[in-house]
């Protein structure tokens, strides 16, 4: 089969790669959709140590699931939760299986991904795509799912004064997410087109550079997580308020994120901020939210490449300011 594979030192299409074997516990899906995202580019460059098939976001087709579970997802359309845990660890009996170190991460930790013509998966990770919901709109289910999940680690209702920093397609959708619960939400980036789109939602917006640092917000998301953004989020937020720290590329048990490196952290400490990381996510959540019309992912999309072409989708998903590629099987 074909696969987009990352060896250590360059991404190629693997035209010849052994085509995986569900176990009694797993699925074989032929993914129709995938897209790259943040981690897909971290792998690429070096900076996440993983050697394997890259992609962890995609919407696919139940083709084989020969366990004693698997018969009823014969021929759905999917999508999947990308941490893989063993349903018998203390972490997945405490109900925090996404902090279980022994964790893989499809097409980044331990799992090989879904840029491929076949991919396999446990059944406990899928969950269906209803008719109404497109693949295009499937493909975000794990941006919104972290969106959601953001929300509710602190009480966005009611919270007066909200700000998203970023202005990439993931801080776009928590935007949206966020400004679902509360209309003073706003994002602060640096990017005019991307900015504009908030015209079309409703969301307050402005360039970066022209906010205050008054320290009047009750909540700032983080979606950027670098050290200059902690340090801004700071600067922004209310003394007792919240930062959620939201990075496009997640850690890993193993790999340090560079987030809070040399980040002077004195006024989180002086003004009592906290600060809550945010990285879990219910994919069924994001489903539903999804088939309901209530998040626009149409402007996010970039542009559509075929799988022999998907190193041209990594490439264009590098540039500035570029929204969600896509590649389709």
């Amino acid at each position: 089969m074909r696969a987009v594979r990352y060896d250590g030192q360059s991404v190629y299409v693997d035209q010849g790669s052994p085509d995986p074997t569900p176990g009694d516990a797993d699925a074989l899906i032929r993914p129709t959709l995938s897209a790259v995202d943040a981690i897909d580019l971290s792998i690429v460059r070096g900076e996440l140590r993983y050697e394997g098939i890259i992609g962890r976001r995609f919407v696919g087709v139940v083709e084989d699931a020969p366990g004693p579970r698997g018969a009823s997802w014969i021929g759905r359309r999917v999508v999947a939760t990308p941490s893989i845990v063993d349903a018998d660890s203390e972490y997945a009996r405490r109900g925090i299986g996404a902090h279980d170190p022994d964790r893989r991460m499809v097409g980044a930790h331990g799992h090989d991904g879904a840029m491929a013509d076949r991919i396999v998966v446990p059944v406990n990770t899928l969950t269906a795509v209803p008719d109404e919901l497109e693949d295009e709109r499937a493909v975000f289910v794990i941006p919104v799912a972290r969106a959601l999940h953001a929300a509710r680690l602190v009480r966005v209702e009611g919270r007066a004064f909200i700000t998203v920093l970023g202005d990439t397609p993931d801080a776009l959708i928590c935007a949206q997410v966020m400004s679902r619960l509360n209309a003073s939400v706003r994002v602060l980036g640096t990017d005019h087109a991307a900015l504009a789109l908030c015209e079309r939602w409703g969301v307050k917006h402005r360039p970066q550079h022209e906010a205050g640092r008054r320290q009047d917000q009750d909540v700032v998301v983080d979606g950027v997580c670098t050290p200059e953004s902690v340090e801004l989020a700071c600067a922004l937020c209310r003394p007792r308020g919240s930062v959620i720290l939201k990075p496009e590329s997640p850690p890993f048990p193993g790999s340090p994120h560079p987030a809070l490196a040399g980040v002077d952290l004195s006024p989180a400490l002086i003004n009592e901020i906290e600060l809550i990381p945010a990285l879990a996510h219910s994919v069924a959540e994001a489903v539903a939210l999804l088939a309901s019309g209530a998040i626009d992912t149409g402007p996010l999309v970039g542009r559509r490449f075929a799988l022999v072409d998907a190193v041209g989708a990594l490439r264009a998903a590098s540039d500035p300011g570029a929204m969600t590629m896509l590649v389709a099987a």
